[in-house]
């Protein structure tokens, strides 16, 4: 610092223009260093947050597809049991038709009778895990059971146990006569009408056919 003499003969110290540049400069450089400092935080604490954001990014990334492939994975799973279903039902369809025909091919050899019979067999059948069984009101009963009952509940559809009159054939092959539509009475066609009007408009069109 220097000393000036004032007019009134006091001295004044002050600093010298040398002296003020020095210290703009010094606050200069402090200032820049401070500027530099912060600017480098700045730029590492974007560094740090976009290392994140990219983190987080590449998580979402992973966690969206994985969510795909589960998706994906239970999708193709349900699938595969669906088939599984749709082939055992098929399966066991076969069975509780094949065990149904049995029956009704013991009481009559006349196919269009037997569809009839397997028909009404098939609404006691039941498939379980030991197989095909028939039930009766809740209650199991055998096979043999089972053919009586649609004997006496369907004695018309039976090879031996056809009406004489109504034009019944007489052939006699395979233990009983074979009849077409005409030659079922009215209480025979009735009643397949009633328990399966579908076979019935069958037999009606066949016996059409012929005329």
């Amino acid at each position: 610092m220097a000393k000036f003499k004032n007019e009134d003969g006091t001295e004044t110290e002050a600093f010298t223009q040398a002296e003020v540049d020095e210290l703009v400069a010094g606050l200069k450089r402090k200032n820049e260093q401070l500027l530099g400092e912060s600017r480098a935080d700045r730029e590492k604490r974007e560094q740090i947050e976009k290392l994140q954001a990219d983190g987080e990014a590449e998580r979402a990334k992973e966690k969206g597809e994985f969510k795909t492939l589960y998706e994906k994975t239970q999708a193709d799973l349900e699938a595969e049991r669906d088939n599984a279903r749709k082939f055992r039902q098929t399966i066991q369809e076969k069975d509780l038709d094949s065990e149904s025909i049995k029956i009704a091919g013991s009481l009559t050899k006349d196919m269009q009778r037997a569809e009839l019979l397997k028909q009404q067999a098939m609404k006691y059948a039941k498939y379980t895990e030991a197989g095909v069984i028939f039930e009766v009101g809740g209650v199991e009963i055998s096979r043999e059971k089972l053919a009586e009952k649609l004997q006496a509940d369907y004695p018309f559809l039976v090879d031996g146990n056809q009406s004489s009159g109504g034009g019944a054939s007489g052939s006699g092959k395979g233990g009983g006569a074979t009849k077409d539509f005409s030659a079922y009475n009215g209480a025979e066609l009735s009643a397949i009408r009633k328990e399966d009007p579908a076979q019935y408009e069958r037999m009606l069109a066949a016996h059409k056919a012929t005329r």
